[in-house]
Parts: C-alpha cells; structure tokens; sequence
C-alpha cells in the first residue's frame, strides 16, 4: 500500500464554503466568498469518492460503497491522507508553497521574526506571559497572504532571509470572481415565480494555470490509485477538478540544525495544515464544551503538552468548521479551527533533542489521519 501525490486541478472555477450561513436573510448582502484553500473534510470526500468510483461505485448505483477501506460517514476507514498542500506545477515536477508563519512580519524588504523577550509581564492568559520584544521600526507589514516554497521555509524557519523568488503573493496563485445565481423549481426546471429571494450571489475562486491543489493519499491498494476516477466534483456548485497522480517526492522543508544553549533547545512548532483540538462525537454542548477547552489549551499552553507550556505564541484568527450531516440531514456542529501559520515557542533540555527532530512534520492534535494538525520544528533565539 504504497503512498501517491494526488494534484487536483481545477476545470474551471470552484467554490468551498466555509461556517458562515448560506440561508435567505442570514446572509451578507455581498454573498459568500469561497474560502481557499479548502479544507481537507472537503479534499477527502472528492479522494474517497474518486477511489470508490474506481471500484465500480456510483451514487444509487448496485456497487456498494467499500466501507471497510474507505469508511463510512464518520470515519476515513483505512485510508490516510496528508495535506493539502498548495502546489506549482512547474516542468512536470510539483514546487510546494506554505503559509508564513505568524510570527513572521514584513519589515521594507526583511522579514523579521516576533522572538519572545526574555521579561515576563502578567496578562490574561498567565501571570508568566512573555511578550514578543518590541521592534525599532515604523513599517512593519503582515506576510498575511503570502506564500513560501519549500527552500524559503527551511530558511525563515531556521531564523534566514528567503529569496525574493521564494515568497509568492496569493494574488499571483488564484484570482476571486463573483457569480449570480437564480433558484430553479426541480420538478418543472424553471424559475419560480412572484417569489422574493430566488436571486443569490457567491465569489468563485479561480485558481492560476499552474496551481494544484495536492494530497499525500496512502492505506488503499496501490491498484485502486490508477484504477481512480480521473475528473471528479471538487467542493461545491458541482465543480470540476482532473486528478493527475504521481509518486511522492520530498514536500516538507527541511528541519533546521538546533544547537543547544546553556544545555537548553529552543525551538518553534508552527502547523502547516489547519489544527482540530479536542474530540467531537456529537453536537451536544458537553462535546462542544470539550472542543472549546481543548482548543484554549493548545492556544495558550501550546500543542506539545510533554513539553509543558510554551514560552509564548503567535496565534492568528480563529475559523470554523461545520460540514454537512447526511445521515441526519442537518448541518454538524461548527468547531474552531487554528489556522496554518500558528506558531508557539518553547524552550526544553538538550538532552531532548531527539524526541524534537521526530516532531517534524507529525501531527498534533484531533483527525490527524485526514491531514489535521501537521507541525514543522524551527529555532528561535
């Protein structure tokens, strides 16, 4: 059961909905925005059902779905997937792009990692907080929106300069276009009349020629990879993607070399794929309850807790993540989500350093066999 990239390119535009209500008079005037890129609980439902439709599946078809290797509704079965990844396709061989992470701001043509000072200030979070030392400057910029390869990582990781080539703003990657769209009576095929709302609006993305949305996709025979469906829907407004499958390649940057000072590692965490804290079996409040204290762990002690607490972090803006129940026929609960880019500093004995150079590129955190949670170790200091 050898591991396979999948890439996914888009036939035309496509659409990802995220938690915000798509319900007449619950949502903005200016409609939804697609989010981009998409979630892996998106990914994974046009990768499974890919594979089961080339095992002979179809939707209300004789074929039963291959539960025991793909899962049902609330489970991936067999199946294990890493990503996704953002990649460029590039001379046949996939160049792979990662968020900045948060800690990293823009200052005129050098970027600048927030470091935590050495002073400890209370706050509401802890009575021990240390604060990231303040910087002598005047034009500070967000990377917010920017990309790095692979090489540019390793090196803002390893506390270095990328090259300009190696930064790429998402303008550069995929373009956002707004759609109008008009309600239509199944049964007869026409548009209903005197009937107020039957008019909505929604933002496409369009992704660059050269854009791939990439999976790593492992746990099924290797036969059922090539045996896969070629051209799938992707996400929603039934939109189209081709699937390209190829072998897997070095896509994580390289860890920096950590040297121990006063016999004590510093290092970074920082997630590449969107964090999930906390187990949600159902949408009771006690679950709820679980998810959310879960998730102010990670926040503010960080998500290694063999490590203890973190001495300090760089969080971004929470999203949500809901999803569509089809069994009940209901939406699920909407959950926080740590976006990728999140990173937290910590501070440890040297004589730990294996156990932190096995920490790069695994998984912290709920759903790590759907991609969640993927981390990547730096330095700091």
């Amino acid at each position: 059961m050898t591991a396979r990239l999948w890439l996914l390119e888009a036939v035309d535009t496509l659409f990802f909905r995220d938690g915000t209500p798509f319900i007449m008079g619950e949502t903005d005037s200016r409609g939804i925005q697609s989010k981009f890129p998409p979630a892996m609980t998106t990914v994974q439902g046009a990768i499974r059902t890919a594979l089961a439709m080339g095992q002979g599946w179809r939707a209300n078809g004789h074929v039963p779905w291959p539960e025991e290797v793909l899962g049902s509704t609330e489970n991936i079965g067999l199946l294990r997937l890493k990503g996704p990844y953002l990649a460029l396709s590039r001379n046949d061989k996939p160049e792979f792009l990662f968020p900045f992470p948060a800690s990293v701001v823009k200052i005129k043509e050098t970027y600048v990692r927030l470091d935590p000072g050495e002073d400890s200030v209370s706050t509401d979070i802890s009575s021990n907080t240390r604060l990231p030392e303040l910087l002598d400057a005047d034009d500070v910029e967000s990377v917010a929106g920017k990309w790095l390869t692979a090489a540019g990582l390793a090196k803002i990781l390893a506390g270095l300069q990328p090259l300009a080539e190696e930064v790429i703003d998402s303008s550069k990657l995929w373009k956002h276009e707004q759609r109008v769209g008009i309600r239509i009576n199944r049964q007869t095929r026409t548009v209903p009349k005197d009937q107020q709302g039957a008019l909505y609006s929604l933002t496409h993305v369009r992704p660059c020629a050269h854009l791939r949305l990439a999976a790593v996709v492992s746990g099924v025979p290797d036969s059922w990879h090539q045996a896969a469906s070629k051209i799938i829907p992707l996400g929603g407004e039934s939109r189209m993607a081709f699937i390209e499958i190829q072998e897997t390649s070095d896509i994580l940057p390289v860890m920096p070399e950590l040297v121990p000072v006063d016999n004590k590692l510093r290092f970074t965490v920082t997630l590449v794929t969107p964090g999930l804290f906390g187990n949600l079996p159902d949408a009771s409040s006690e679950s709820l309850s679980h998810v959310v204290e879960e998730t102010r762990q990670a926040l503010t002690q960080g998500p290694l807790p063999q490590f203890g607490p973190c001495i300090s972090a760089c969080i971004p803006k929470l999203t949500q993540a809901g999803g569509w129940d089809i069994v009940n026929k209901r939406p699920r609960p909407l959950r926080p989500v740590v976006i990728p880019g999140s990173s937290w500093f910590y501070e440890t004995d040297a004589t730990r350093l294996d156990e932190i150079r096995a920490l790069h590129g695994s998984f912290v955190g709920d759903k790590a066999e759907m991609g969640y949670g993927q981390i990547l170790i730096g330095r700091w200091g």
